[in-house]
């Protein structure tokens, strides 16, 4: 069993009630698109839960945007599955190919759609025109360049804490509020998504530990990293007394913060629900 750090979230209907019909639409979305090449996959999928835990990184939001929610981060764990998975799945050309389409489509907005793209690829120019949307030039190109980050990082072990930077710019997606990139790039806030990063890590490998020691140590790791995390969180008040920022910009840091919140906490809750369903006589 994992640890007990952040597992008190409320349920995800409480979070969102429009989970059960976001579920079905992104089942409908995913198959559509030829992500799911049989039942094996579709099983797989539907055990992910994959739009509770969109739902528990991005409590609360319209109908619309959960649903793109549910697609991006179905569409990215699926991803990292292929990228770093078995059989042909593993082939390196195929992954440097892939690779190399994603990429194109961040470096390259107006590249013709070919049907000749896989249905990963063409997946991905839905979630990422989605995404973009009306969002600044420079948001996209601060999302982009973490997108690419995590294509070569998905390729190893840790899919969820690659995927955590490419997350919380979505979160900017939906509350509407975008960093300036002289405040991202603060000491304070680098600080802060590294620890939750590691938190992310930490708790992957809580979960994923073969040895109930390393559980436990892992644990315990996470729990101090948690700790240090709201210990940093709680100076944001004068932090930003310091920098004489507007409320605007107070209020861009105040939700980029409860974004990590939510991220380290839905994280750890879809995997104690795996766990749960995994082990339930334990």
């Amino acid at each position: 069993m994992g640890p007990t750090t952040l597992l008190l979230a409320p349920s995800f209907r409480e979070l969102n009630p429009g989970v059960g019909r976001a579920a079905v639409r992104n089942l409908v979305w995913m198959t559509e698109r030829g992500l799911l090449l049989d039942d094996t996959d579709t099983d797989r999928f539907l055990a992910g839960r994959v739009t509770h835990l969109a739902t528990g990184l991005f409590p609360a939001i319209p109908s619309a945007q959960l649903d793109l929610a549910a697609d991006l981060v179905g569409w990215a764990l699926l991803l990292a599955d292929r990228l770093a998975g078995g059989g042909a799945r593993r082939d390196r050309a195929w992954v440097q190919e892939t690779v190399g389409r994603l990429t194109t489509v961040i470096d390259c907005p107006g590249a013709p759609r070919l049907r000749t793209h896989p249905p990963l690829v063409r997946a991905w120019v839905d979630v990422w025109e989605r995404s973009c949307g009306d969002m600044p030039d420079v948001w996209r190109t601060r999302a982009g360049a973490h997108w690419k980050e995590a294509f070569t990082a998905l390729q190893g072990a840790g899919r969820f804490p690659a995927l955590c930077l490419p997350l919380l710019d979505l979160a900017e997606v939906f509350h509407g509020q975008v960093l300036r990139p002289d405040l991202y790039r603060t000491g304070f806030l680098t600080r802060l998504r590294s620890l939750t990063g590691e938190h992310l890590a930490l708790v992957d490998e809580a979960f994923s530990a073969c040895v109930p020691v390393a559980a436990v140590q892992a644990g315990r790791s996470a729990d101090r990293t948690l700790r240090d995390f709201r210990s940093l969180a709680a100076q944001a008040g004068a932090v930003c007394a310091d920098m004489d920022l507007s409320a605007g910009s107070r209020m861009a840091v105040d939700l980029h913060i409860q974004a990590m919140r939510w991220t380290m906490r839905a994280h750890a809750d879809w995997l104690r629900i795996a766990d749960a369903a995994a082990h339930p006589m334990e």
